[in-house]
């Protein structure tokens, strides 16, 4: 059902979605896994520094390295969303940094 509805989620839609895989600690198949991650780079733009810190912990949990472009898109739009974001918000999107060894920019 994920990757159907994929194309049409919002930002909330697909952190929740995401989160909610690592809740229940299921890594998505590789075609919904792939869809999921197209509509992340789409959406990033529009990323609450909550939506965005969900987002990157599913990546870190599931241990999925982002293509080159979804990743850039990810670590420009934390640099805008870094402003907003909570202490738990900082230590979790550092983590997912650290999980994936990248060093943010």
């Amino acid at each position: 059902a994920a990757r159907r509805e994929a194309r049409g989620m919002n930002p909330q839609n697909l952190s929740n979605t995401l989160y909610a895989y690592t809740r229940l600690a299921v890594e998505p198949d590789a075609p919904t896994w792939a869809a999921l991650e197209s509509v992340a780079e789409r959406l990033a733009r529009q990323m609450t520094q909550q939506e965005m810190t969900c987002t990157m912990f599913a990546f870190a949990a599931f241990k999925r390295m982002p293509e080159d472009v979804t990743w850039a898109t990810f670590d420009a739009e934390v640099r805008r969303l870094a402003p907003s974001m909570t202490a738990q918000s900082v230590t979790t999107v550092l983590s997912a940094y650290a999980t994936l060894g990248r060093v943010p920019e």
